[in-house]
């Protein structure tokens, strides 16, 4: 099949309803993890198990990750429960454990129990892995499939502006409603998880009652919830709904053949015919893998291979320097001015390089928020163009080259100190640009990790994936803090950057082993 020559033609067909519910599904939990970090530091003060203002930062950094780590240890368990058992279930399941975790942080009294909340909802959650399969499976044209998994990153840029203002705005001791003051001044970071629970509530129902589930083997399963929501929308809104296929009646004993197409996605008879959709009009007999039917033994050297085995190995790379990035860059410019006895700047020259550009946290905030809308707006403009005009691998190894060179001249953003417009232009045009290269990187790999994995244990490899994605965003931050903080005191700030720019070469370098060549697998059927 043909590339798509126009915004047009790449989108006809495209499965906008249940990306919409996805994009509401998903969009809950980037606002649940990222509203943490503008109050975490305060929180971990008023909870006392900090000594001194050094060791609160170090809490801070244990409660802050302690999600990651856990999500390490359940990704893979929660992919293989996908396969078994269907993606919605385990979706629902994990969106109902983030809501009851983040009540109980949001409640939290004692440091335990906040670090305990923050690890039941990184053991109870694997949606991101799975809803990283259902995008495959929904967007089964390869015209619409790189849109399709652009859709995580662009959600996270959205909750990572969201979650921040919920957090900073509702967080603290502070109330001008006079009833909640004693309430308030008891649970003083309880108002924002309130708020982001309710969120939580409102992707369950829609999870519930408009997801369609993807598995092959289930998504013919009676699914009374989605029964309602069909209603809901024909009797309220008059939106036609599909007819599903549990509801076709069908003649067991003869054993009557039915078009496929009528149990699955409807398409307008008008559309012009694509490959899916020949395929779908195949007949097949109507009974069908039945539900108690047991998967097959996951067989690891099968799963397991080459492709998978680099795309594993380049997510573990990709998350360890981006999550360097996004937590180091606000400590690095936060970071104050050094300057001799004399005003002159310490920092000079290639390797003499001391301090930051003493960034308040509404300058950081500002920063993050505005590179963060100018993602969104990217995502949405550019990516359509880009997908037209570029295949999977190349758009990953084009947009992998900048970051090297982008980590290799950040620190040297401090030289500028004495010209704090031209240091902020060029602060925002890194960060900006080095944004831009990671929101395009994360839904190529994310679609390699799809056509490199077999269809039957898709949830299983992105539950690998995932799990070495969160190791990288466990095991980096600590390794930096200790590279950073070593270059800080011996004024040679470049060599953490620096480290991170190799992290960043050997990724481009590691793209030669990855393949997007979809891997085929024929769904048996019992006639």
């Amino acid at each position: 099949m043909s590339s798509p020559t126009s915004f047009k033609e790449q989108m006809d067909g495209f499965p906008w309803a249940q990306i919409l519910v996805i994009s509401v599904v998903r969009l809950a939990e980037p606002i649940a993890f990222s509203s943490l970090f503008t109050y975490v530091y305060y929180m971990v003060k008023d909870l006392g198990v900090a000594e001194t203002k050094a060791e609160v930062s170090k809490y801070a950094g244990f409660l802050a990750s302690s999600f990651a780590f856990c999500q390490v240890l359940t990704a893979v368990f929660w992919g293989k429960f996908a396969d078994k058992h269907g993606r919605k279930p385990t979706v629902i399941m994990g969106l109902t454990g983030s809501m009851i975790s983040i009540l109980l942080f949001g409640f939290s009294t004692t440091y335990p129990m906040a670090i305990f909340s923050r690890c039941l909802m990184g053991l109870v959650n694997g949606n991101v892995g799975v809803i990283r399969t259902m995008l495959g499976e929904i967007a089964q044209e390869k015209k619409h499939q790189a849109l399709a998994f652009a859709v995580m990153p662009l959600l996270w840029s959205l909750g990572s502006v969201i979650g921040p203002l919920i957090g900073g705005f509702l967080s603290g001791k502070e109330t001008s409603i006079g009833f909640m003051k004693n309430f308030v001044e008891r649970f003083p970071y309880s108002r924002p998880n309130i708020v982001i629970a309710f969120i939580l509530l409102i992707s369950i129902l829609t999870a519930l009652f408009f997801m369609e589930e993807t598995h092959y083997k289930y998504q013919y399963r009676h699914d009374p919830f989605l029964d309602i929501g069909d209603r809901f929308l024909s009797r309220k809104f008059g939106i036609p709904t599909k007819t599903r296929g549990w509801s076709i009646q069908i003649d067991e004993e003869n054993g009557d053949s039915v078009p496929l197409r009528d149990l699955s996605t409807a398409q307008s008879d008008s559309e012009p015919s694509s490959p899916s959709q020949k395929k779908a009009d195949e007949t097949i007999s109507t009974k069908r893998v039945t539900e108690n039917d047991e998967p097959e033994e996951t067989n690891l050297k099968e799963i397991l291979t080459v492709p998978v085995i680099a795309a594993v190995v380049s997510t573990f790379l990709i998350s360890a320097h981006c999550v360097v990035s996004d937590e180091f860059v606000p400590v690095f410019l936060s970071s104050p001015i050094v300057r001799d006895s004399e005003g002159h700047l310490v920092s000079h020259g290639l390797f003499k390089i001391a301090g930051g550009l003493s960034y308040s946290s509404q300058d950081t905030g500002a920063l993050l928020s505005s590179t963060g809308m100018i993602i969104v707006v990217f995502t949405i403009l550019a990516l359509p163009y880009i997908n037209r005009k570029m295949d999977t691998l190349t758009i990953y190894k084009w947009f992998s080259l900048p970051l090297p060179f982008i980590y290799f001249l950040f620190p040297y953003v401090v030289l500028l100190a004495d010209s704090p417009m031209l240091a902020k232009v060029v602060v925002y045009f890194l960060s900006a640009a080095r944004s831009m290269c990671v929101n395009l990187l994360f839904p190529q790999l994310n679609f390699i990790v799809h056509c490199c994995a077999p269809p039957r244990q898709r949830a299983f490899v992105n539950g690998i994936s995932i799990s070495f994605g969160s190791a990288a965003r466990c095991i980096a931050p600590f390794i930096w803090g200790f590279i950073m903080s070593f270059g800080l005191s011996h004024e040679i700030g470049w060599i953490s950057w620096w480290a991170l720019s190799l992290v960043g070469v050997v990724c481009l370098y590691y793209s030669k082993n990855l393949s997007a060549d979809e891997v085929e697998d024929t769904v048996r059927l019992d006639h």
